[in-house]
């Protein structure tokens, strides 16, 4: 029986959220596609599955430190930022 390839991790909440900030210390604003996108190739890269993807960034995007607007989603805190700064 030949071995098949040993399967990818699925990425855990700490590191779809790591991803999504990073992203979106990039860009300021993404729309929800975009960063799905984004995070799922970044992910990639660094070796994880995108099975699970999906749901960890709903979860993750559901956090406080995450809003929604107009221009799409963008981290509160950048937000703060560029009002004190």
């Amino acid at each position: 029986m030949p071995r098949s390839k040993p399967s990818k991790p699925s990425p855990k909440k700490d590191d779809v959220r790591n991803a999504a900030r990073n992203a979106l210390h990039a860009r300021h604003a993404l729309h929800a596609e975009e960063l799905r996108s984004i995070v799922g190739a970044e992910l990639q890269g660094q070796g994880f599955s995108r099975a699970g993807l999906a749901l960890r960034l709903k979860e993750v995007l559901s956090e406080e430190s995450f809003a929604e607007g107009p221009d799409g989603i963008f981290l509160k805190e950048d937000v703060a930022a560029d009002a004190t700064g």
